[in-house]
């Protein structure tokens, strides 16, 4: 992994999902943060369907690649842990097929991690476009060191989260941060 190429590393893991990949794939377009910032990295667990819809986002997306798995996992760990393999980011963010990101998302993740955080967790919204989502943050503001229980972390352990990078978080370690 080359830590600093990138700020933002996204990793999606893919399969089948047609249509549906285009709102994911939409809010990174959207994107406040510069291009150049951010790479895109979308793991295909071995598709049935081409990947003609995504190959449309390689001219809008300026680094975005598309892994296919050799075989096929059934589930999107096994993909994602390749993603975050080949990601050059200081972070990790990992996303769904379907998810959908506000325009600042990254940016924002990205000044609110400044030196010191190693998980950061979004608010989630609802509405028409967020089909399905909940608010577990109904006050929101963030919280620097949010405890699991008080500030109801629980609500979100799916893994749609921004992750400092192995090679970031093991050199704050080593240099006794």
């Amino acid at each position: 992994m080359n830590q600093d190429e990138f700020k933002v590393s996204v990793v999606i893991a893919h399969y089948n999902a047609g249509n549906y990949i285009r709102k994911a794939l939409d809010s990174l377009v959207r994107q406040t943060m510069n291009q150049d910032d951010f790479e895109v990295i979308i793991v295909d667990d071995k598709s049935t369907k081409p990947l003609d819809i995504i190959q449309e986002y390689e001219s809008k997306i300026k680094h975005l690649r598309i892994v296919v798995e050799e075989q096929n996992h059934g589930y999107p760990s096994i993909p994602r842990n390749h993603g975050i393999a080949k990601a050059h980011g200081t972070f990790i963010m990992l996303m769904d097929q379907d998810d959908n990101l506000a325009d600042h998302t990254l940016l924002t993740f990205v000044e609110f991690a400044g030196d010191d955080s190693d998980v950061i967790i979004g608010k989630y919204a609802e509405g028409k476009m967020y089909n399905g989502t909940q608010v577990p943050f109904k006050n929101g503001t963030n919280i620097k060191d949010a405890s699991i229980i008080t500030d109801h972390i629980l609500s979100t352990l799916a893994p749609h989260k921004m992750y400092c990078s192995y090679a970031r978080f093991t050199d704050r370690f080593s240099s006794g941060l």
